[in-house]
């Protein structure tokens, strides 16, 4: 398994990562997807102390998160905070599973169980043909007390696994979160508003790779493209690496995975799952394929993304 990431399981191919526990290809059921996730365990708060050589001093307002199973030290939080079980985040989605609207895909944690995640499939489109995006609503919780519950939908490019995440907002945001608050569990609800949202979005996502698919790149837009991406640092400053950056972004570009489609060369689509794939899978990264996938989603990685959409809408309005 590889770096960061401690247990997962999947139905059909993963998006993101090549292990875990393989299910089949079917649907599987929460309770199910909880076990073979790895994710059965729950989490509990213990009072904290400081050792002092007098003996050790009660921290009254603060409170240690362990694991149940082995004590496993999750973070520390305030003594009022509510904590998710994870069979109450997959219970989040349920309703949806139960009425056919989604598909349980992927689920597991990461960073030691401090970071869980579940993935639901909730449909597909074709950017252009053979070449199909699946769409997702992802499930985020901490237990290490450094966030809420998050949901937000997401894509998948079917032929190279490129994740990217979207924010359930006009803004691009972190999706809709649910606070670990003593109301949390009233807000289950929310799942379903949270599909409303995503489709919402997905469909306009859909129109934005459909156009993208139509736009034709010159190599004078992909260089202005890759430069703004990736600037060179400041003068007088070594610029090989935002050179050998560039020069891995465009190699993506020419023969990345699925440029092989007719249609996808020299387009905007192309640009775009350039970046997507460098993010996934090229970029470097300390901790491995697990941290680039939450840099996809939530940190740098993202930021670029979105940094690249912006550019490429730029670039189509002025066409």
């Amino acid at each position: 398994m590889a770096a960061a990431v401690e247990t997962m399981m999947y139905v059909g191919e993963t998006p993101w990562h090549g292990e875990g526990t393989y299910v089949g290809d079917d649907n599987v059921y929460s309770k199910e997807a909880l076990v073979a996730s790895g994710l059965e365990w729950g989490v509990h708060k213990a009072e904290c102390y400081a050792q002092e050589d007098g003996g050790d001093i009660f921290i009254p307002d603060m409170r240690a998160v362990l694991r149940d199973t082995d004590n496993a030290y999750m973070g520390m939080v305030g003594k009022d905070f509510n904590l998710l079980q994870n069979s109450e985040a997959f219970e989040f989605m349920d309703s949806l599973v139960d009425e056919g609207k989604m598909k349980y895909h992927t689920a597991g944690s990461l960073r030691n169980g401090k970071r869980i995640f579940i993935l639901g499939k909730i449909g597909q489109y074709e950017a252009l043909p053979n070449d199909l995006v699946d769409k997702y609503i992802l499930l985020y919780n901490s237990h290490d007390g450094t966030g809420a519950l998050r949901c937000l939908p997401t894509t998948v490019r079917v032929v190279c696994a490129n994740t990217v995440a979207l924010a359930l907002s006009q803004g691009r945001g972190q999706g809709i979160s649910v606070r670990h608050t003593k109301n949390m569990r009233s807000r289950m609800d929310e799942a379903q508003q949270i599909f409303g949202l995503a489709q919402e979005q997905l469909s306009e996502v859909e129109d934005f790779h459909k156009a993208l698919a139509q736009t034709q790149m010159s190599n004078t837009q992909w260089d202005e493209f890759s430069n703004i991406l990736i600037p060179d640092p400041e003068e007088g400053k070594n610029n090989t690496r935002a050179k050998n950056n560039r020069e891995k972004l465009q190699n993506l570009y020419l023969m990345g995975r699925g440029s092989e489609i007719s249609g996808v060369r020299f387009t905007g689509w192309a640009a775009y799952n350039a970046v997507t794939e460098y993010v996934n899978y090229s970029r470097s990264s300390r901790g491995g394929q697990a941290n680039r996938f939450e840099s996809a989603l939530f940190g740098s990685g993202a930021t670029l993304i979105q940094k690249a959409e912006s550019t490429l809408t730029d670039m189509m309005l002025a066409a």
